[in-house]
């Protein structure tokens, strides 16, 4: 009969719940930060947009500058 080794192998159950716990924690920060993360780059995109836009077809009134922006965040979905 084979004697059982006084070494434990594998993962113990506090080391498997340390690691669901830091797995969930990761989760929850992507789930937190992912979208926004998305949203701050179509904002960036746009603004860049705005700016190359202004360099070549000025904008002479408030509202020419608010129509641009509309199209541009309906463009975007936002």
């Amino acid at each position: 009969m084979n004697r059982l080794s006084s070494r434990q192998k594998g993962a113990s159950a506090i080391g498997n719940i340390i690691f669901l716990v830091a797995l969930g924690f990761a989760v929850y920060l992507g789930i937190q930060y992912a979208p926004q993360a998305i949203e701050s780059k179509s904002i960036d995109s746009i603004l860049d947009t705005i700016k190359d836009r202004h360099q070549v077809d000025p904008v002479t009134d408030a509202n020419d500058a608010r129509t641009r922006l509309i199209k541009l965040l309906q463009i975007n979905e936002m």
